[in-house]
């Protein structure tokens, strides 16, 4: 349950038991000031885990900065469902051995806003910007959310104390069945959970994609 606060109750377990929070949706949450302020502090103070999946970054929590802060950024529109072309910028990161440096998968893409941060965050996959079909109107609406053709799709981040590890995949049924995400997942909880370990500087976006 998200709260630090004593439960009673049988096989009832606070946040306190836990060593990370694996959450993919959007909403809504209806938890108090208090649950949101001891979920930070999960992570944030007590150096735990928290995995985010597909939209994690999107619907009620826009109105929730401290989270967009904690996750790397908010969701601010959806590709639709189509194979898109993606670069692997850390090949080196536990889980995606699975992927090639560049390669093409089916599922629904969110795009991070303007608020999320390279420098701050360490980019996993992104989409390869020019290489987007521009020709297809659903495909150019979504696109133009960011000018400047940066589309990060999986990163990992501090903060605090804590690992934060986030990925749009997983709308689609079949991506979950795919052998390549869920060995990415279970490479990002062991992360997150600090069983394994990552160079997780910051860098640029590769000057190839621009």
């Amino acid at each position: 349950m998200i709260t630090k606060q004593p439960i009673a109750g049988n096989n009832v377990r606070n946040l306190n038991y836990f060593d990370a929070i694996y959450y993919m949706g959007e909403g809504p949450w209806n938890i108090s000031d208090q649950q949101k302020a001891d979920l930070l502090s999960f992570v944030h103070d007590d150096g735990k885990g928290f995995v985010g999946g597909h939209a994690s970054n999107g619907g009620h929590l826009l109105q929730w900065p401290e989270y967009a802060k904690m996750v790397g950024g908010n969701l601010v529109g959806e590709f639709d469902s189509f194979d898109m072309p993606i670069l692997l910028e850390d090949p080196n990161f536990p889980g995606v051995s699975g992927f090639a440096h560049h390669f093409t998968f089916k599922d629904q893409y969110t795009v991070v806003g303007p608020n999320f941060s390279r420098e701050e965050d360490h980019v996993i996959m992104s989409l390869r910007g020019k290489e987007l079909d521009r020709s297809n109107p659903k495909i150019a609406r979504i696109a133009a959310l960011r000018p400047d053709g940066d589309y990060p799709i999986v990163w990992a981040k501090k903060y605090g104390k804590g690992r934060v590890w986030y990925s749009t995949f997983g709308h689609l049924e079949e991506t979950m069945d795919d052998p390549r995400i869920q060995q990415m997942y279970l490479g990002a909880i062991k992360w997150a959970m600090g069983i394994t370990d990552a160079d997780i500087t910051p860098h640029p976006r590769p000057e190839a994609d621009r």
